[in-house]
């Protein structure tokens, strides 16, 4: 791809549409680029093989420690015409992170080890892209048996917890509902009791005063009587 007007965004909307099928890109003459173009080729283009900067000036060391750790099957690296590139920089990614490149002769940046035409470094590349699926395949065979682990064991101790602690506090707040309903009832029946006790002795405080009451009425009528015979006697 070349396009001396490409800047930084454009090569993020090319890279999230195509960047996992890409396996050689060439970005020359960019003047726009930054390190972030860099670290977006890395984050969406791990396929890569051979990448060329060249003539983009404006990348520095940043953009190889954003390459090297996301691309580990890098075999061709271009980086002339950028002069914050620096062969430290370079070096500290060889035999590490990038295991089939070494220093070239004929550009600044990285060559493939060994001869690119034998398929000695495609063989490998190929091996390790095996051994990498075989590991993520081991992975996700690993997560699916500790899941199943983990969910029995799950619902071993969500049933414990259910038969120990979740019913035995439900039949407890549901004894204590029913205990308390029925003392309320109970209490209810003592207080009618007391009301209909307390009612029957006023009843019979009043009853006893109005007996007395109409007695002392009595009384007084013959009294009264008694004192009116003697007068009209005595005239």
């Amino acid at each position: 791809l070349d396009c001396s007007r490409l800047t930084d965004r454009g090569v993020a909307a090319f890279c999230k549409e195509l960047g996992t099928h890409l396996t050689q890109l060439a970005l020359v003459d960019c003047k726009a680029l930054t390190d972030y173009s860099g670290m977006i080729i890395g984050n969406f283009c791990c396929r890569l093989r051979e990448l060329d900067l060249s003539g983009c000036g404006n990348f520095s060391d940043a953009v190889v420690h954003s390459l090297a750790p996301r691309i580990s099957c890098l075999t061709t690296l271009r980086l002339d015409g950028n002069r914050n590139i620096t062969t430290k920089g370079l070096l500290v990614h060889i035999d590490k992170e990038l295991e089939f490149v070494e220093m070239a002769t004929k550009w600044l940046g990285y060559s493939a080890k060994g001869n690119k035409h034998d398929g000695g470094v495609e063989k490998l590349i190929a091996e390790k892209e095996a051994l990498v699926r075989e590991k993520q395949s081991a992975v996700k065979i690993q997560s699916i048996i500790r899941r199943k682990f983990a969910l029995r064991i799950y619902w071993a101790r969500y049933r414990s917890r259910l038969l120990n602690v979740v019913i035995p506090w439900f039949q407890a707040h549901v004894r204590g509902y029913i205990q308390r309903k029925r003392f309320r009832i109970i209490l209810n029946r003592i207080l009618k009791i007391r009301m209909a006790a307390k009612i029957a002795n006023a009843f019979r405080v009043f009853a006893a005063r109005q007996k007395r009451l109409s007695k002392i009425r009595k009384q007084r009528q013959e009294t009264l009587i008694i004192k009116c015979v003697r007068v009209i006697q005595r005239v």
